[in-house]
């Protein structure tokens, strides 16, 4: 989820067969201001409130202010055999671009390489994003490569595509932030065991049991020690779980 101006949709498909020249139909918005945006890779229904756009693949919040450029087909350049390139002038910072790929396809090298793929129907869609800073006009340019897609486990390809994606700001964010977490918690791990010694050891210091230790004392102790350390290896565990540092688009809903 992010703010765009300007959102771009290709739904490509062969000229004729299944390989050679590309034609899109193109689904073009801009907005003037910043509009709130989701990701629905996987074409399902909007959440309430909100309307899906370009034909599903992306949602906004009902009354999101925007200019909605008519669908058009468009071809696209082919470079080489099965490598093929769109540009595009933008006049605003933040540039959304979702390739739906020919039935049958998915895809190979790409430079840059994509944000996020899914799944929209059987065909493969995956995702660019680009922001600037810049003032005034600029271009930018996608460029991929197509190939036949043999398998037949649509969830495991995306899965593929997805582990070669570059880590968005959003994941590099998570990552710090469990680092973090990880090091606050090895602290309080830390501290745990330093009163649990030194609980253990108080006895002996004073020369007497630890039963002759009046149980006001003894069981509260006892219990800070204990929750500490429990609390200190739920939090280093936590932060080791690396699963939960890539964000998964939503998968289709039955």
């Amino acid at each position: 989820m992010g703010g765009i101006n300007t959102l771009v949709v290709l739904d490509s498909r062969f000229v004729s067969g299944d390989a050679g020249p590309l034609i899109a139909y193109r689904y073009w918005i801009e907005a003037e201001e910043e509009i709130l945006a989701s990701l629905n890779l996987y074409g399902n229904e909007p959440p309430s409130g909100w309307r899906a756009l370009g034909g599903g693949v992306v949602e906004v919040p009902i009354g999101s202010k925007y200019e909605e450029v008519p669908l058009s087909q468009r071809g696209i350049r082919e470079d080489k055999p099965h490598t093929y390139s769109w540009s595009q002038t933008l006049h605003k910072p933040v540039y959304w671009l979702i390739l739906i790929l020919p039935p049958g396809q998915t895809l190979g090298s790409a430079n840059p390489e994509p944000r996020d793929a899914g799944i929209l129907g059987e065909r493969f869609a995956v995702f660019w994003d680009s922001i600037s800073f810049d003032q005034g006009a600029r271009r930018v340019q996608t460029s991929w490569e197509l190939v036949r897609f043999t398998g037949d486990d649509r969830e495991q390809e995306v899965d593929r595509l997805r582990a070669r994606l570059p880590l968005s700001e959003k994941r590099q964010e998570s990552v710090l932030r469990r680092i973090t977490y990880m090091k606050r918690s090895l602290g309080i791990a830390l501290v745990a065991i330093a009163l649990t010694a030194g609980w253990l050891a108080l006895p002996s210091g004073l020369g007497i049991s630890p039963i002759q230790i009046p149980e006001i004392v003894r069981i509260p102790a006892s219990i800070i020690c204990i929750t500490a350390t429990l609390l200190s290896v739920m939090g280093v565990a936590k932060g080791w779980s690396l699963a939960s540092l890539f964000v998964r688009p939503r998968k289709k809903v039955p």
